[in-house]
């Protein structure tokens, strides 16, 4: 899927003592296909734009209270913000954003965020079970896809909060594999892992899931235990 962002900003707190602009002027295209990174320090908005991918942080104009404002006298206009990941136009309030979530899938760079059920197995299941897909395939998608990030058979009956930072994090990147998703947004999911962890992640070729793009390679930074990375597979 083709994602196009134009003048794309954001506020946190806006007219407030604690406004703080997360993005400012934003405009980037990625093309179908295409294996894409962002890289920069903490607090430069990384999060920020990528939960805008999947509809987490909403443009303004997408609400439906929003009513445009006219420009006053003699005021120039801000340039228009463009937001579109394959079909879906995330600047209108018409565009159907569980749609999109199925369309985008996510790792956040704290996996505890997105794990709930009582054992791995169940949780990888979730996912492609609320699709209403039948048992024998949900259950595959769910094997296919532990098996894919290294975890192994001997954990499907575990709680997924007795497991390890890295372990956490692999399971929840196979809970979004099996949802099958067009676009694979990854939050920052090296940081604070042991040495183990990080080696098992360099070991998983994402690439070869089914619907993520051929020819794609995971990104490495320089010290991917202090850089934070943000890959994005379309």
């Amino acid at each position: 899927m083709r994602i196009v962002a134009e003048h794309l900003s954001y506020v946190y707190n806006p007219k407030s003592p604690f406004e703080t602009a997360a993005l400012k002027d934003v405009s980037l295209t990625i093309e179908e296909g295409e294996f894409f990174g962002i890289i920069g320090h903490t607090g430069s908005g990384k999060s920020t734009f990528v939960q805008h991918l999947n509809g987490l942080i909403r443009l303004p104009s997408s609400l439906r209270r929003y009513k445009k404002k006219k420009p006053k006298k003699g005021e120039i206009p801000p340039p228009e913000t463009v937001l579109r990941v394959g079909e879906f136009d995330l600047t209108d309030k018409k565009t159907d954003f569980r749609a999109l979530r199925k369309s985008v899938g996510m790792v956040f760079q704290y996996p505890e965020y997105q794990l709930f059920e009582i054992d791995v197995f169940s949780d990888v299941c979730f996912g492609p079970k609320n699709l209403g897909l039948p048992k024998e395939e949900v259950e595959e998608r769910a094997r296919r896809a532990l098996e894919l990030v290294g975890i192994g058979e001997e954990y499907y009956n575990q709680s997924p909060f007795d497991l390890s930072g890295g372990q956490k994090r692999r399971v929840a990147i196979a809970g979004v594999l099996a949802m099958n998703p067009d676009v694979l947004v990854l939050d920052g999911i090296r940081r604070k892992v042991t040495r183990n962890s990080e080696n098992a992640l360099n070991q998983t070729d994402l690439t070869q899931w089914p619907l993520l793009a051929p020819g794609s390679n995971i990104m490495t930074a320089p010290d991917a235990m202090t850089v934070e990375y943000y890959p994005i597979y379309l």
